[in-house]
C-alpha cells in the first residue's frame, strides 16, 4: 500500500513539531503524516532493517526517538524520528500480551493485558 494508506491503525502520537506517527498493524509499518495531514513516509515496514512484527503501540522518548511496540512476535524497537532503526530495547520482565507503551521521565511503561499489569522499565 502507499504512504498514508492505513489498513489497521492501532495507535498514534504527535511529536513537538506536529508530525503524526501512526502504528499501522495491518500494514505492518509506522506511517508518518505532516502537520497539515499530508502523508509523509513509512518506516518499520516488513523487510526493512529492524522490522519484524505488526506495530501496535508508540511512545515518544525525551531524546526525540520513538519506541515501537510490535506484536507477532512481541518486541520493542527504537527508531529515530526519521525512521532509522536504532536497535531493540531489552525488557527483563516476561510479557504475556503487551498492548501499550508510554514514555515516562525515566524510561517507559508497558501495559500487559495478559498479566493485567503496568510495568515500569527504565
Amino acid at each position: 500500500s502507499e504512504a498514508g494508506e492505513l489498513t489497521a491503525a492501532r495507535a498514534l502520537i504527535v511529536d513537538p513539531r506536529g508530525f503524526v506517527y501512526v502504528a499501522d498493524g495491518g500494514g505492518r509499518r509506522v506511517s508518518v503524516f505532516h502537520p497539515d495531514g499530508r502523508p509523509g513516509f513509512d518506516f518499520a515496514a516488513a523487510g526493512e532493517p529492524g522490522s519484524r512484527g505488526a506495530p501496535s503501540g508508540l511512545a515518544l522518548l525525551g531524546d526525540g526517538s520513538l519506541l515501537v511496540l510490535e506484536l507477532e512476535p512481541v518486541r520493542l524497537a527504537r527508531y529515530s524520528a526519521d525512521g532509522t532503526w536504532l536497535g531493540d530495547v531489552a525488557v527483563k520482565e516476561v510479557l504475556a500480551a503487551p498492548v501499550a507503551v508510554a514514555a515516562a521521565p525515566e524510561g517507559f511503561y508497558l501495559l500487559d493485558g495478559g498479566l493485567g499489569e503496568v510495568l515500569h522499565v527504565g
